[in-house]
C-alpha cells in the first residue's frame, strides 16, 4: 500500500471529535486514579502526540 492509498479515504475523524475523546478518556483516567499516583509510560510508535494530550488533560 503507498501513501495515496492509505490516506485517500482523507480525514476520518475531525478534530473536535478527537479532542472531546481524549478529554472523556482523560477525565476517566483521572477518576480510577484519583487520589493515587500513576506512572504514565508510552511504548507504541507514534503514540507520544496522543499521549501527551491524555497527560496535559488529565491532571489539570
Amino acid at each position: 500500500m503507498n501513501i495515496e492509498d492509505k490516506y485517500a479515504a482523507g480525514v476520518l475523524l475531525s478534530e473536535e471529535v478527537i479532542q472531546n475523546r481524549v478529554s472523556e478518556v482523560a477525565a476517566q483516567i483521572s477518576k480510577d486514579f484519583k487520589d493515587k499516583e500513576v506512572l504514565l509510560v508510552s511504548v507504541l510508535n507514534g503514540s507520544f502526540v496522543f499521549f501527551a494530550q491524555i497527560s496535559r488533560v488529565s491532571w489539570i
